[in-house]
């Protein structure tokens, strides 16, 4: 039960995709730090034959230095 060469060239390309997007947004000089992790990091991912809730974890760590609100972080995520 591993990912077949196809499905991690997909789950990359979208991965390079939220990137992309994350660069080109308005908020993105807010932004601290951000990657995948989880178990398609450690390549333990099941395919989604055998799990159809499987997902890709993905976090974005906001700098503090202009004293946000987490509500106004987690209204700009929406919007996005």
């Amino acid at each position: 039960m591993v990912l077949s060469n196809a499905e991690k060239e997909s789950i990359r390309k979208s991965i390079d995709t939220l990137k992309l997007h994350l660069r080109n947004w308005e908020h993105y000089d807010s932004i601290e730090y951000h990657d995948y992790f989880g178990s398609f990091s450690r390549e333990t991912i099941l395919p989604r034959q055998y799990d159809s809730e499987s997902d890709i974890d993905y976090m974005i760590k906001f700098k503090d230095a202009f004293n946000i609100t987490p509500q106004t972080y987690l209204n700009w995520l929406k919007q996005f």
